[in-house]
């Protein structure tokens, strides 16, 4: 388990660092296919109603073992713009520079969720070419 122990001091509403863990198979299925990078933490979510209440939260990005392409990256709706899924792709990149995997990239595919979220990390990410479902 990896603790980037800066990361919760930097972000409004996280109370704890976030925590990491890296699974190199699926652990529901055991598929061989994708790293899983996981994040927990607590912070303070906001239901829908002004009602503000701390919980753990999480998020996952899974990326291809071979190309690097993100499958996906999953973080709950009212937990994001937290910058739990922008500390999943900064630590997956880490961990692939680390132990020598592909690093993550972009796909082409993606949600207007995700496109909405490359285009706020990165700058100089191409536009999707298919717009993908959920």
């Amino acid at each position: 388990m990896t603790d980037a122990a800066n990361v919760g001091q930097q972000m409004d509403g996280i109370l704890e660092p976030i925590t990491f863990r890296y699974h190199s198979r699926e652990p529901m299925t055991g598929k061989n296919i994708n790293h899983i990078l996981v994040a927990k933490t607590k912070a303070m979510i906001d239901f829908g109603d002004g009602t503000k209440f701390p919980t753990t939260v999480g998020g996952q990005i899974h990326w291809s073992k071979k190309s690097g392409k993100i499958a996906w990256i999953e973080v709950p709706e009212a937990a994001r713009h937290l910058g739990i899924g922008t500390a999943l792709v900064n630590e997956a990149h880490r961990l692939s520079e680390e132990k020598g995997f592909v690093a993550p990239k972009h796909s082409n595919v993606r949600t207007d969720a995700g496109e909405g979220f490359v285009q706020a990390i990165d700058s100089d990410a191409k536009p999707r070419t298919i717009r993908g479902e959920v």
